[in-house]
């Protein structure tokens, strides 16, 4: 809980200003944007949010995940990077 805090100036406050308006619609490449079939509630607002803004986003939800699908379904996220960056 010490790093959540200690980064909350960027995670929760954009401290950067990556999410500044025009700033992710300028992006030139695929962004991947992995997504739980289970997520905290309003985190599926936020990724239509982000989407909706990214020019070349894939979006891909690992079912039966949850918050930590890197940690709780490891082969299968791996799998959709790995796929990803085939393209």
């Amino acid at each position: 809980m010490d790093l959540v805090v200690a980064e909350s100036d960027v995670t929760l406050r954009d401290a950067p200003g990556l999410l500044a308006p025009g700033r992710l619609e300028k992006l030139k490449m695929p962004v991947l944007l992995l997504e739980s079939s289970n997520p905290p509630k309003g985190v599926r607002m936020v990724h239509e949010a982000i989407c909706a803004r990214l020019p070349q986003v894939q979006r891909v939800v690992v079912i039966g995940a949850g918050h930590m699908a890197p940690i709780t379904h490891p082969k299968n996220v791996a799998g959709e990077i790995a796929q990803f960056l085939k393209v």
